[in-house]
């Protein structure tokens, strides 16, 4: 006897109908996200972030603006994120998380600023579909990893 198996894995965020709208959004009625900061934490945020320049070292980043929400290591690259919102503890949510990524060189200087957060879009250096960093990955205690 021969038992075939076929596991598909789906990312329930990236479910789309036939014309590209996400089957469930992650803003559905009467949903809350995971994580989201307050409005004035927000507000910080968007500040802050208007005031970052490319060449800026990774100790000025984090003084300014204080721990990043996950870190990563990639390849040559030092990547941190500050999420505003967070949709699910433990997925990530392209359609509903909202960040600002950044990314530093081996000698920890600011080379990419994007953020999908939209009143940073005039911040951002680098088109988000550019990047070659993964998605931020699971979340831990409601502030990432």
């Amino acid at each position: 006897m021969r038992i075939i198996a076929t596991i598909v894995l789906v990312s329930v965020s990236a479910m789309v109908s036939c014309d590209n709208k996400p089957l469930l959004p992650p803003e559905t009625k009467g949903s809350t996200p995971f994580y989201k900061m307050s409005d004035s934490e927000r507000g910080f945020l968007i500040k802050a972030a208007g005031e970052l320049k490319l060449g800026m070292s990774k100790g000025e980043v984090i003084t300014k603006f204080g721990k990043p929400t996950r870190e990563l290591d990639i390849a040559a690259n030092h990547v941190v994120y500050f999420y505003s919102q967070i949709w699910h503890r433990d997925l990530v949510s392209e359609n509903g998380d909202l960040f600002l990524r950044l990314s530093f060189d081996r000698e920890n200087t600011l080379k990419k600023i994007q953020s999908n957060i939209p009143e940073l879009s005039n911040i951002t250096t680098a088109p988000l579909a550019d990047s070659n960093e993964p998605a931020a990955g699971s979340y831990k205690n409601g502030k990432g990893q």
